[in-house]
């Protein structure tokens, strides 16, 4: 498995602050987390994964993207989605992390019908450019966007051929029994995100910055799914403190190599 640092900790303050981590975890993966809206950032992104021999992982904007609207309606989201494959095709990354939704909940049944449409729709265009979707699990009650309750996740993804990529920071928020979660879609789970928080807010705090055990989670992480990478996925705020993101890469370390 891979210990990956996602991008998206610097999309506010630019890359600057993760060189010296990359410099002194020459292992660390890259998780390239989008954001077309911002060129510069873009330009300087897309060179540091065409420049480097790590692994990488890719994400796909979220800003002003909305999987669960139809094609005619948000033609914006399904050309970010193409945008996003066709990175991965130049970078020679095979997995982009998908957003099933990102907006409030109005009208639920219909936008779980869409959303289907529309993930069945480009995962079939990514396999076709030798790229895979990864669905992850979005949404926080406190937002009021939180489209699938635990169970219809599971059932959605068991649904569906697409691996999974469990957020256990957005299961801690909403309260699912992560434990089940993890146990239910072991063999579709490839990667996840790491982070904490207060057990409502979807805060991406270091990883013992909140009320989610990360020892009881590595405990169940190496039950079911130890081959899985790990990607730390912190806020904008955590991006500028390289001594602390330093603490949790040491920590999971630490914890991969008990395996």
């Amino acid at each position: 498995m891979a210990l990956i640092l996602s991008t998206n900790a610097y999309i506010r303050s630019g890359l600057t602050p993760i060189y010296g981590l990359l410099e002194d975890n020459p292992d660390l993966g890259i998780e390239l987390f989008a954001n077309n809206q911002d060129k510069v950032y873009m330009k300087e992104l897309l060179a540091l994964g065409k420049d480097t021999n790590r692994y990488l992982t890719y994400h796909e904007q979220i800003f002003d993207v909305e999987h669960s609207r139809s094609k005619e309606e948000d033609l914006y989201s399904l050309e970010q989605i193409r945008l996003a494959i066709e990175h991965c095709v130049d970078l020679g990354i095979k997995d982009i992390v998908y957003h099933v939704n990102n907006i409030a909940i109005d009208d639920k049944q219909q936008m779980i019908v869409q959303t289907k449409l529309n993930l069945d729709h480009i995962t079939q265009e990514a396999k076709n450019k030798g790229v895979n979707i990864l669905v992850e699990n979005v949404g926080v009650d406190t937002k009021q966007n939180k489209l699938l309750t635990e169970s219809e996740f599971i059932n959605f993804c068991k649904e569906r051929a697409n691996n999974v990529l469990i957020d256990i920071g957005h299961a801690n928020a909403n309260g699912w029994h992560l434990d089940y979660v993890i146990q239910q879609l072991q063999d579709k789970i490839k990667f996840y995100h790491l982070h904490n928080n207060d057990g409502k807010h979807d805060d991406h705090n270091l990883l013992h910055d909140g009320t989610l055990n990360m020892e009881h989670f590595f405990e169940t992480y190496r039950k079911y799914t130890p081959n899985a990478h790990l990607t730390l996925e912190y806020n904008y705020d955590i991006g500028e403190q390289p001594q602390q993101i330093q603490h949790d890469i040491d920590y999971v370390l630490r914890k991969m190599k008990t395996e």
